[in-house]
């Protein structure tokens, strides 16, 4: 008598994490990285990629999740292609840890299910019969596909390269973060000195007009900029002060009470070319010594000898050295 046999349909798959990190897990790790480089460059425009990608495969009836996964590794390749060597540390290790915790989700898997089964006696005519079936894979397929085992130490690996990929790429960033911060501030040094350059005096006329209004107003800052630190050290021991700037208060002292304008008026065509020498290095020599006051005694006449040389940028000079008149 023939015996029917009613199979039952086993449970379905929908809380199986292996299944789930097969179907999403890549996925999720395209959209992870995505984040990342995102957040890195900071530059969103790639999502713009994955977005169209995403409609174009939706439209023409391809799964969303495989859609999905396409649109984000398309928007990932976008952000790699102009990123620096170091964000390929962060594919590896989002590779790596991605394969870690497929392998750990498997290995957890097959625990549960051994811990799940029961031994039942069997005949030995019955274990006779019984072979074990030999797992064959191809040698170049990874753990977990083509019928390869997971092995712990598979685990492990992937679990330890993907952090030290991970920490690699963050180093590397932040090194790379901090040379770019070093370029900036070395250009906006530059620009700021080039700038600065710009208001220093040309001229000897400009020198003259510098250190009359600084005189005149009483602002020794209009003079002293201009000096380097030899010259500004030569000029305060020749007027006996501590600095630059007392020595320039020193000589406004000498010009009477509201004379200002007037001192500044007196001596702003004073200069005449006996009083300049261009030496074919750049330098100018400029003796202000004996300035012809138009009227006489509404102050100093007697500033010094300075020497200008040319900026390194923006045409201006520096005061780099100073004389006391004779």
């Amino acid at each position: 008598m023939d015996r029917m046999v009613i199979m039952r349909r086993g449970p379905g798959r929908a809380g199986d994490p292996v299944q789930g990190v097969r179907e999403w897990g890549p996925l999720l790790a395209a959209v992870v990285l995505g984040v990342v480089l995102w957040q890195l460059s900071g530059n969103a425009w790639p999502w713009l990629y994955a977005v169209g990608v995403l409609a174009v495969l939706a439209l023409l009836g391809i799964n969303r999740r495989v859609a999905g996964t396409v649109g984000a590794v398309v928007a990932d390749l976008v952000w790699l292609v102009a990123w620096p060597w170091w964000g390929w540390l962060f594919v590896g290790a989002a590779v790596a840890l991605g394969l870690g915790v497929r392998w750990l989700a498997i290995e957890l898997r097959g625990r549960r299910r051994a811990s799940g089964r029961q031994l039942v006696p069997i005949s030995r005519e019955l274990a006779a019969e019984v072979t074990t079936p030999i797992p064959r894979y191809l040698p170049w397929a990874l753990p977990g596909w083509r019928g390869r085992p997971v092995r712990r130490w598979h685990t492990v690996t992937a679990l330890v390269l993907g952090a030290a990929l991970l920490a690699g790429g963050l180093v590397a960033w932040r090194l790379d973060v901090a040379a770019q911060e070093r370029r900036r501030q070395a250009d906006l040094d530059a620009a700021h000195a080039e700038a600065f350059n710009r208001i220093l005096p040309s001229d000897s006329g400009d020198l003259l007009h510098y250190w009359l209004r600084a005189i005149a107003e009483r602002h020794p800052q209009y003079a002293c900029f201009m000096m380097t630190p030899p010259a500004g050290r030569d000029f305060a021991e020749a007027m006996g002060a501590d600095s630059c700037e007392h020595g320039v208060d020193a000589l406004a002292r000498q010009v009477p009470n509201g004379g200002g304008v007037a001192y500044y008026n007196s001596a702003y065509l004073a200069l005449s070319g006996e009083n300049v020498t261009y030496l074919s290095t750049g330098r100018i020599v400029v003796d202000m010594c004996n300035l012809e006051l138009d009227p006489p005694g509404t102050g100093p006449d007697d500033l010094g000898v300075f020497t200008m040389d040319p900026a390194s940028s923006g045409g201006g000079r520096w005061v780099t050295a100073y004389m006391k008149c004779l």
